[in-house]
């Protein structure tokens, strides 16, 4: 389990206007995926931005705050939320280790020498001709 996927303390959940209960950042991406203009709009305006104060003072995360605190629109904060829940692997990552180590068949390699081969015949050839 991942930091963001971690469940708060009871008493530090977030209560939203309909009464349903996000006690972890991954309540509030699941959440935001239908959560009613309406409710989204009651935590927050342009003085507000409850999701973005929640964040930094219970899940103490004040980039992704800021980040937050930009999400002005229901659809604004599912990408900020969607990047901590479905990115990409990341360079360095055994995901990507993999892949990176994914070597070429035999037979695409045997396929490929006869052409390197004639390639080096051919300018040898041309070379010659030039004399």
């Amino acid at each position: 389990m991942n930091k963001y996927e971690k469940k708060v303390a009871e008493d530090k959940v977030f209560y939203l206007s309909n009464g349903q209960v996000l006690s972890s950042l991954k309540d509030l991406y699941t959440g935001i995926q239908q959560m009613p203009d309406d409710v989204f709009f009651h935590h927050v305006s342009s003085e507000k931005n409850d999701f973005a104060n929640w964040v930094s003072a219970v899940i103490g995360d004040k980039t992704l705050a800021a980040k937050v605190a930009k999400a002005g629109t229901p659809v604004m904060l599912k990408d900020v939320l969607t990047s901590l829940f479905e990115a990409a692997p990341k360079a360095g990552t055994t995901a990507v280790k993999k892949a990176a180590a994914v070597k070429k068949p035999a037979a695409v390699k045997k396929a490929a020498a006869p052409k390197a081969a004639a390639s080096k015949a051919a300018a040898s050839k041309a070379k010659g001709k030039k004399s």
